[in-house]
């Protein structure tokens, strides 16, 4: 071996140890040659904690299975169950994935804590039965836009969480374009993963305004942080005599744009149950959005930073009299000492950007 080849080598070596591919991004590459990929998990991959593949949408099937292998750590071995170290699987758009191909690989990984599997048509409500049962960390995941995978996958995978008497760490959970919701989804969902933040809804056409009611209605035993409003509170029938208990979300983020079944009666169902909340979204939802229930849910908003209500015709000022601060004292005061000074509404439309 000449001097010049041993250099060559022993420089291939280094830079293919595989401490130095923990994080393994291949965005910028989605035609990368299937034997390249695999030279490169070959020498890191029981390494790698963070793997993305999004785009790559001529990934075949027969390659995912090799990587998975190639990123266990037992590979080779028969002394316990092949599993790998990701933490971090972004495989969104690989539209060539076989169902099989994808949960062999979700099967073998179970420290994952954000899965982004938008767009993938692999993605059945099986594969939500493999997430429960595999990856109980996950705190991020994305399964919009997932055209084989319904409402009632999301269904078994939160409840089988409440089956168990464990609570889901999830923190964001998106489902935009997700079919076939129904009351008792949404009301699993609510008391499975009660640490949500985000929750992305957005064009799921057939969201009712009863499963936004469920998702935070709970009984008087509930355990979790909870609120008892009067039948006015819960924009119910005033003379209603009865009380209605609303779970205390954490979210921070919530996204119902193009959900057109919705109309403001959502807003009174969500009222008190988001008091952390900082962006809104209700883009194009439809004429049936109207001030009542949207002003009840600015109401309880203090933290609220963000709103979208593009195409909602019929509100009208008491929305933006809702959304306006109130003048402090020191404000006021200044005022007066202005002449022509048109006070604080002026100020909050004329803020510079």
């Amino acid at each position: 071996m000449g001097p010049a080849y041993r250099s060559a080598w022993l420089w291939s070596a280094l830079i293919l140890d595989g401490q130095l591919w923990r994080a393994l991004d291949l965005r910028a590459f989605p035609k990368i040659p299937a034997s390249q990929l695999m030279h490169v998990v070959e020498s890191a991959g029981s390494f790698i904690t963070s793997f993305d593949l999004s785009c790559h949408r001529n990934l075949l099937s027969s390659t995912l299975a090799s990587l998975t292998t190639r990123l266990s750590v037992v590979h080779g071995t028969r002394v316990a169950p092949p599993q790998n170290q990701l933490t971090y699987l972004n495989m969104s758009g690989c539209s060539m994935v076989t169902t099989p191909s994808l949960h062999h690989l979700l099967t073998q990984s179970p420290f994952l804590e954000t899965s982004l599997l938008k767009g993938m048509p692999a993605v059945t409500n099986e594969t939500c039965e493999i997430l429960s049962q595999h990856c109980p960390r996950l705190v991020s995941l994305d399964l919009s836009r997932c055209k084989n995978l319904t409402g009632a996958g999301i269904r078994s995978f939160v409840s089988s969480a409440v089956t168990r008497a464990n609570l889901l760490p999830l923190i964001e959970l998106r489902l935009s374009g997700l079919k076939s919701i129904t009351d008792s989804m949404m009301s699993a969902l609510g008391k499975a993963a009660p640490y949500l933040e985000v929750l992305d809804l957005s064009y799921c056409r057939d969201l009712h305004n009863s499963s936004l009611d469920a998702f935070v209605a709970c009984s008087e035993d509930f355990t979790l942080d909870s609120i008892s409003l009067t039948a006015r509170q819960a924009g119910r029938n005033p003379n209603d005599g009865r009380r209605y208990r609303r779970l205390i979300t954490r979210l921070r983020h919530l996204s119902l744009s193009s959900c057109i079944l919705l109309t403001d009666i959502a807003c009174s169902h969500l009222a008190y149950a988001m008091p952390q909340l900082e962006f809104l979204e209700l883009g194009r939802v439809g004429g049936d959005l109207k001030d009542d229930g949207i002003v009840r849910l600015l109401e309880t908003l203090p933290n609220l930073r963000k709103l979208d209500l593009e195409d909602a015709n019929e509100i009208t000022d008491d929305v933006l009299r809702a959304i306006t601060p109130h003048p402090s004292s020191d404000d006021i005061k200044r005022d007066m000492r202005v002449p022509g000074h048109l006070g604080a509404f002026d100020r909050f439309l004329r803020c510079p950007a």
